[in-house]
C-alpha cells in the first residue's frame, strides 16, 4: 500500500472509526505515515482543549469593513496616461489610412482573394476593441467630460 492511499483514507474516517487490517498494518510498518497520524492526532486533541471559540457578528463587520477600505476602485486605475491612449488610437487610424497605399495590398489580393472582406472586418474589431478599454478605462473622466 502506498502512503498517499492510506493518508486518504485516514482523513476519511469518521470519529474513531477503526483502521481496517490493511491500512493497520501500513501504520505499523511505515514510521511516517504513523508520525502524521500522531501529529493530527495532538492537533485534534489541542483544538478540542480550547472548545469552540465563538466569533462575534461584530468582528466579522469590522473585517469587512477594513477589506473595503483596502480596495481601490477599478476606475481610478489608469493603466496608461490619456496621451499615450491618444497616440496609439492615432497610429491605428495611420495604419487604417495607409493600407490602401501599401505596396503589400496587391499582392494579397492576388495571394487571397477574401482579403478586402477580411481587412475591414479585423481593422473594425481592433478598434471596436480599443476604443471599448479606452472607455472603460477612462469611464470617470469621460463622465466629467460629458456633464459640462
Amino acid at each position: 500500500m502506498e502512503c498517499k492511499d492510506f493518508m486518504e483514507a485516514f482523513l476519511a474516517l469518521d470519529n474513531d472509526e477503526p483502521l481496517s487490517a490493511e491500512f493497520a498494518a501500513h501504520h505499523a510498518g511505515c514510521a511516517r505515515c504513523a508520525q502524521e497520524v500522531r501529529a493530527m492526532l495532538a492537533l485534534m486533541e489541542s483544538r478540542a482543549f480550547f472548545g469552540d471559540i465563538p466569533i462575534s457578528e461584530d468582528i466579522c463587520d469590522a473585517v469587512m469593513a477594513r477589506i473595503g477600505e483596502k480596495e481601490s476602485p477599478a476606475e481610478n486605475r489608469f493603466l496608461l496616461s490619456t496621451g499615450n491612449w491618444v497616440s496609439t488610437g492615432l497610429l491605428i487610424l495611420l495604419g487604417m489610412f495607409l493600407i490602401p497605399s501599401s505596396t503589400i495590398l496587391p499582392g494579397l489580393r492576388l495571394a487571397t482573394p477574401w482579403i478586402d472582406l477580411a481587412l475591414p472586418l479585423v481593422l473594425g474589431f481592433v478598434v471596436t476593441i480599443y476604443a471599448s478599454f479606452f472607455i472603460g478605462s477612462h469611464m470617470k473622466t469621460l463622465s466629467r467630460f460629458l456633464r459640462h
